[in-house]
């Protein structure tokens, strides 16, 4: 595996590739609240804006990652059968190279990805309630790389 800077003309159609499929297995609860397509607007115009980078596997891309200039974690998805082989831990390192502090939010109900940041060191600092177009409340965590 592989990670280096993203390219836009190179890489937008992989990485957006990657999001389709990444987003409504990491998400099954949002599925039918419109939040796929927010979230898949967010990546696409961010993209060319932000840090971004792309894990390669062999020639396909396995994830990415976008962090914004604060350090904020915008998005970082790797392919479902990918996951567990460390594709995330190594673009989380590819955005601590450049920031020494990392934000990020994700929903309660990903616990997948709550245990991969508290495990890499993050730690839960507020949290909100969501509601989605069907009514339904979800808690949003706001989690830090480092004490706040």
């Amino acid at each position: 595996m592989r990670i280096r800077p993203y390219r836009h003309k190179v890489d937008q159609a992989a990485v957006l590739a990657v999001f389709d499929r990444a987003f409504p297995s990491a998400h099954p609860f949002l599925e039918g609240t419109g939040h796929f397509e927010g979230a898949r607007e967010v990546v696409e115009q961010a993209l060319p804006y932000w840090d971004a980078f792309v894990a390669r596997e062999k020639t396909k891309a396995a994830g990415f990652i976008i962090v914004r200039n604060d350090g904020h974690i915008a998005a970082l998805f790797v392919d479902a059968p990918l996951r567990n082989r460390g594709v995330g831990t190594e673009l989380l390192k590819a955005a601590q190279n450049l920031h020494q502090k990392l934000t990020l939010q994700v929903f309660e109900e990903n616990r997948f990805a709550l245990r991969f940041y508290q495990s890499r060191g993050f730690q839960v600092i507020d949290g909100e309630r969501a509601i989605d177009s069907r009514g339904t409340g979800h808690y949003r965590l706001t989690l830090t790389s480092s004490p706040p």
